[in-house]
């Protein structure tokens, strides 16, 4: 439900920042609100393609294959959501 309410807001936000000049893209990105919100889009998004990714292994994927693509489909979801929480958190707190 977080991501029917936060990818409008993501689109518009990166649809209005194309062709911006990077100071405007941090000072956007450095607003608490815009900030939470980048973060919070992140955790859903990152949350809802590993459950995308679990309930296809489930259905199609078995054996040992499933059990490795399930470690490696919540590995690399982590990864990727910390190194876009602390994307967000450097531009916010270089600000």
């Amino acid at each position: 439900m977080a991501l029917f309410f936060l990818t409008p807001w993501f689109l518009i936000l990166a649809l209005g920042l194309v062709g911006q000049e990077q100071y405007v893209v941090q000072a956007t990105l450095s607003s608490p609100l815009n900030a939470t919100l980048m973060i919070a889009w992140l955790l859903s998004l990152f949350w809802h393609a590993q459950l995308g990714v679990q309930v296809v292994a489930e259905d199609y994927v078995h054996g040992w294959a499933e059990w490795t693509l399930q470690i490696l489909t919540r590995f690399l979801c982590a990864i990727g959501a910390i190194a876009g929480i602390a994307a967000v958190c450097r531009i916010y707190f270089a600000a």
